[in-house]
């Protein structure tokens, strides 16, 4: 007869068990979703970047995150598009655009206190 592992008498088997299977629930509601985007990332971004991307400092990598997180919440939109669309990821584009905003050459956000004017000649509103 087998003896129990440490992991099968203190009920972590289980655990694990329990978890993964609820992440399989969440991966199954989510394909249903949204697709299988997933798969299409690296598409994605060989296009964004068609001579590849250098990150070296930490601003670079701070830039680089939140633009990423900005493509997922587009992808994911574009996936429930034809549905009406997903304000979820609407709304979550808009607050990590102000991310991508202030991680976009922040000496220019030195003077935030002020008001944003458009450019002179800009029609942006």
């Amino acid at each position: 007869m087998k003896e129990e592992t440490e992991s099968q008498q203190d009920g972590t088997n289980e655990m694990i068990t329990k978890m993964l299977e609820e992440i399989f629930e969440i991966y199954t509601e989510r394909d249903a979703q949204y697709g299988s985007r997933w798969k299409r990332a690296g598409e994605v971004y060989a296009d964004l970047f068609p001579n590849g991307v250098t990150l070296n400092t930490p601003q670079d990598f701070q830039q680089y995150q939140m633009l990423t997180w900005c493509i997922s919440k587009i992808t994911r939109y574009c996936a429930s598009f034809a549905d009406g669309g997903h304000r979820d990821s609407a709304k979550d584009l808009i607050m990590y655009a102000v991310f991508l905003t202030l991680s976009t050459a922040p000496h220019e956000h030195e003077d935030l206190e002020k008001p944003w004017t458009p450019p002179v000649g800009s029609d942006e509103v």
